[in-house]
């Protein structure tokens, strides 16, 4: 029954919207014909300039009525508020540097004052193929001025400016695309302001890749998320390599994580490989983060910590528990330390040395625990 009355409401709604919109039509086309009357009352040689006048405004006006009654609101509205947004200039300073091992790259860094008057600056490297009207015999000209852009689908970059040996500076504005705001509008994203859509363009987010996401399972995520997945480059090729491990449906603000440290599917696949079976991603990130890699994993083995939890491993690496560190304790006669005690006696700055200076001033036959105790107590100067 609800579905019905639904039905019917809408029905309702369109039929009346529909008898409305006939009936200010039929009103404007008869205040149309009534002024075309009056205008031919006029066309006499006698008629007054003041009286013609007043006619030719009527029709102007009687069009404005029939315009507003065919036109719905909320599209004209909307349509000016996008056109005001893309005509609206963005613009600041640049600065650009050529990168001796990148031939071909530029690193290209944007000044600007944000809406709220903060400072914002913001990096990226660029290929110089799409530096449009800027070569490399002009960047490392003695000094040369430059005319250049930056075409994206979000909108185009222009800039003026010197470059001399490499490096440039001058001044950028943005133009915006309107077709891609009202893409974004028609997905979901309304309302961006100048920061989001000039991250949009400077990171070239475009409409395949926010479709390419969709298609991947991750439809109308958050608008800083989706950017952030195109800067570090979570593809659907990514997603599908990582899901392969077991690592699906993951929130797309863990996909970005895992870009950002280095976390792919053959870093996953080597922690398997050494036995830890298939972590959260969260910890393959915590791994990458503290530089817990199969080389340090291996050192450790060798030490004497074979079968050690990733979190445990963590704490040796935190704490700067090394080789050297270890093995400066074992020639002091404790050949057998545990993790939790080197890491204790790490965090402690009890090592090698201290051991010593404690012998050489009576303190032979102290644990290792002893030896913690009076170093935290600084009992002996």
């Amino acid at each position: 029954m609800r579905a019905a009355n639904e039905g019917f409401d809408s029905a309702t709604l369109r039929h009346s919207s529909t008898q409305q919109t006939t009936s200010s039509i039929k009103k404007g086309l008869a205040m149309i014909h009534t002024v075309r009357t009056s205008v031919r009352g006029c066309a006499t040689p006698r008629a007054s300039a003041p009286r013609k006048l007043q006619t030719v405004l009527a029709v102007c006006g009687a069009l404005a009525v029939l315009m507003c009654s065919v036109l719905p609101a909320s599209i004209t509205s909307r349509n000016i508020v996008i056109a005001a947004v893309a005509q609206e200039l963005i613009s600041g300073e640049w600065t650009a540097e050529f990168d001796p091992n990148k031939v071909d790259e530029v690193r290209m860094t944007f000044h600007r004052r944000t809406e709220r008057g903060d400072n914002n600056m913001s990096n990226t490297d660029i290929p110089l193929a799409e530096l449009q009207g800027l070569t490399r015999t002009q960047a490392f000209s003695k000094s040369a001025p430059v005319d250049f852009r930056i075409a994206r689908e979000a909108g185009t970059f222009t800039h003026e400016g010197y470059f001399r040996e490499g490096k440039g500076s001058g001044q950028w504005r943005l133009s915006l695309n309107e077709n891609f705001i009202s893409a974004l509008r028609s997905r979901g994203y309304h309302n961006l302001g100048e920061e989001r859509l000039l991250a949009a363009a400077m990171h070239d987010l475009t409409t395949k890749f926010i479709e390419d996401l969709k298609s991947a399972g991750y439809d109308r995520p958050p608008f800083d998320e989706l950017v952030g997945a195109r800067i570090f480059k979570v593809t659907p090729e990514f997603i599908k390599e990582i899901a392969s491990l077991g690592y699906e449906r993951l929130p797309l603000q863990e996909l970005i994580q895992a870009r950002i440290f280095r976390v792919d599917a053959a870093f996953a696949r080597e922690v398997q490989e050494m036995g830890f079976g298939r972590q959260p991603l969260q910890k393959l990130v915590a791994m990458r983060i503290h530089k817990i890699t199969p080389e340090f994993i291996r050192e450790m083995r060798s030490l004497g910590y074979g079968n050690l939890p990733i979190d445990k491993l963590t704490a040796l690496r935190i704490h700067g528990v090394t080789k050297e560190f270890l093995a400066g304790i074992k020639a002091e006669g404790f050949d057998r330390i545990s993790a939790d005690d080197a890491v204790q006696l790490r965090i402690f700055k009890v090592d090698g040395d201290y051991i010593r200076r404690m012998k050489a001033r009576g303190f032979t036959d102290l644990t290792l625990d002893q030896l913690v105790q009076l170093r935290i107590h600084n009992a002996v100067k």
